[in-house]
């Protein structure tokens, strides 16, 4: 399965956060303006500057006229020359123009074929930047915008919070500026003196593709409520703008990690196979040999069925028969004679291993080790292979017993390689809790990120780690992705603790009265609620929030008593009763005052839950409404707070 291009584009930009954005910025024109503006600039040149602003730079441009087409030039130069015989061409120069005029009209049938093929936008478009059909104001120069703050841009983007500004305003003094208002201007309305403001939605959604660094936007302007200015029809108002970035606001990760862990020992086998074949064939003609003597001693029974898994005391039995058997076979001397044909076989396999590393005089000690661990493994992986191959070939000719054997340790072996077993994501949760635990933290993040890349929705555990370092915009980035995915309670409540951190009072407001919907009796919801209407400075609401988590409280510790039913008076019960029974629910509803102590601890839950996700400035805030600031609890906290700032 190949990782997701977006997945491993966040998860970079969380390991390599963008420190400095820049922004190329050129505006090809704004197309749609009311045609009195040119009349207005053109009678008086300099009174009004055109303004794009985006980021806070500002961007001056001209407007400029419709370019004639060479049909209009034709038509002048005939008008003109009939008029002034000095301004006639030669007869070369007319051809010519005769010439670019018939192209121009196979030129402006095609525009015309294709633009029968374009939505009612892109018409628009098409028109209103045809240089010979419409207005435009031009701008010359690319300006280059730096932000710093990119996480912010990012989240404008996403919500269409990411805003251009068209200005229209007077480029005078303040003295010229009174005095073309109490005067008569040609062309000039005295209400256009004044700024004239136009908002839209810059849509860089194309910024966010992996590896994206150019994109050409056009965005609709609105004219800003101004009692002062008059109303223009912005229908058609848009700007053109070509922006071009470095870094990619999401970078293209080309190098797509591998997930396969390498073993630390890498075995070498050796390289000259014919002494391996010969290893192999020694090993079957040994398991033969020693088949047979097993037959001589303990006969077959092939009547007897073979088990799928052995009792304890078959066990047992097969036990006591293997030691019988080596002792046997130990004191006839057969077993020397097998050992020393192996011996020949290792040998050369030795030989062919230590001709590749160097003659053994002058190897160390620790190469030594090494040279004879790598054939040890190398050997006892050949063994088990071949012993295996040659039990499964010749089942039906060797010892029950010794088949059995195999296969039933064949069976243990599998049982324990299973529980041993360890999937990737665990492997890489793994490595990265343990050098989380020694503070590398580099190698704690790559291995969370290819955990995340293994199974995204373990997002949650690699924000947690970066609440501890206190990369909360890259917290914020993983817990926003894991939120697509799925709906968690934990999750939830660390981006509302983010938005808190940020002073997005509004959006952490909307995810907690979404959890009370779900459980209203949850202390830490309603404390959380009162901690951000207290942060906010409404404390009327903070109170109320307060009050219902103390009740919840009481009602968990048993201090509040069950109200009596609601009950009509009976008429022919006599006036003492009645009283009696008022009293009674009187004193019901009335419930006991909480201690400070007991204040002290409702408070607590919500710093504990801030300290142990590593919010330690929120918890400094959530530290004011406790009166008793001496315990071992608080004095931990304090403590860990000094420690990371």
């Amino acid at each position: 399965m190949e990782p997701d291009p977006k997945l491993l584009s966040l998860l970079e930009k969380v390991n390599n956060p963008i420190e400095l954005f820049k922004i190329q910025i050129t505006v090809k024109g704004v197309y749609g303006f009311s045609e009195d503006w040119k009349l207005t600039d053109e009678t008086n040149p300099g009174i009004f500057a055109n303004v794009v602003r985006y980021q806070g730079e500002d961007m001056f441009g001209k407007i400029k006229g419709r370019e004639l087409t060479e049909k209009e030039k034709f038509e002048e130069y005939q008008k003109n020359s009939k008029k002034n015989k000095k301004d006639t061409k030669s007869p070369e120069e007319e051809e010519q123009m005769k010439k670019a005029l018939a192209l121009e009209e196979e030129e402006e049938l095609k525009k015309q074929q294709h633009l029968g093929t374009l939505q009612e936008q892109d018409k628009l478009f098409f028109i209103s930047e045809d240089k010979f059909k419409t207005i435009s104001i031009q701008y010359e120069e690319t300006h280059t915008i730096e932000i710093t703050n990119v996480r912010q841009l990012e989240e404008e983007i996403l919500e269409n919070r990411n805003f251009i500004y068209f200005i229209r305003q007077p480029a005078i003094t303040e003295e010229e500026l009174i005095k073309l208002r109490k005067g008569k201007t040609k062309n000039l309305n005295n209400a256009e003196l004044t700024q004239i403001i136009f908002k839209g939605a810059f849509d860089l959604s194309d910024l966010l593709e992996p590896g994206c660094t150019r994109t050409t936007v056009r965005a609709f302007l609105k004219q800003e409520e101004n009692a002062d200015c008059p109303k223009y029809n912005s229908d058609k108002l848009y700007v053109k703008v070509e922006i071009e970035t470095e870094p990619a606001l999401t970078p293209l990760v080309e190098d797509i990690p591998k997930l396969d862990i390498e073993p630390i020992i890498v075995q070498r086998i050796p390289s000259k196979f014919e002494c391996v074949g010969q290893f192999q064939r020694d090993i079957k003609e040994a398991m033969k040999a020693l088949d047979e003597e097993y037959s001589k001693l303990y006969p077959s029974d092939q009547k007897v069925k073979v088990s799928a898994n052995l009792t304890v005391q078959k066990r047992q039995e097969l036990q006591k028969k293997k030691e019988s058997f080596l002792n046997e076979i130990n004191q006839s001397g057969k077993y020397k004679i097998l050992q020393d044909r192996l011996r020949s076989s290792i040998i050369r396999v030795c030989i062919d291993k230590f001709a590749k590393e160097g003659l053994f005089v002058g190897v160390n000690k620790d190469e030594q080790d090494r040279l004879f661990a790598e054939l040890y493994v190398f050997m006892m992986e050949e063994m088990q292979t071949t012993l295996g191959e040659y039990v499964l070939n010749n089942k039906e000719d060797i010892h029950e017993d010794l088949y059995q054997t195999y296969d039933q340790n064949q069976r243990d072996r599998d049982v324990v390689f299973q529980s041993l077993k360890e999937q990737a994501f665990k492997k890489f949760k793994r490595f990265a809790e343990q050098y989380e635990t020694i503070n590398q933290v580099d190698q704690a993040l790559k291995y969370y990120t290819n955990m995340v890349l293994v199974d995204p929705k373990s997002a949650t555990i690699f924000a947690k780690y970066c609440f501890k370092i206190q990369r909360f915009k890259a917290a914020e980035q993983l817990i926003q992705m894991v939120r697509e995915l799925e709906w968690n309670k934990e999750n939830e409540l660390l981006m509302a603790c983010l938005y808190i951190r940020r002073e997005r009072f509004k959006e952490a407001t909307n995810i907690v009265q979404d959890l009370l919907s779900k459980e209203p009796i949850n202390t830490l919801f309603n404390l959380l609620m009162a901690f951000i209407y207290k942060q906010q400075g409404n404390q009327n609401m903070a109170d109320k929030y307060l009050r219902c988590t103390q009740r919840i409280f009481m009602r968990t510790m048993g201090l509040l008593t069950k109200g009596f039913p609601k009950q009509q008076p009976d008429p022919h019960v006599l006036p003492n009763f009645k009283q009696q029974m008022i009293e009674q629910q009187e004193k019901a509803k009335k419930a006991p005052v909480l201690t400070q102590e007991q204040t002290d601890q409702i408070q607590l839950e919500l710093i504990e839950y801030f300290a142990s996700r590593s919010l330690f400035d929120l918890a400094e805030k959530a530290l004011v409404n406790i009166k008793d600031k001496t315990t071992q609890k608080i004095n931990i906290i304090k403590a860990l707070d000094s420690y990371f700032q």
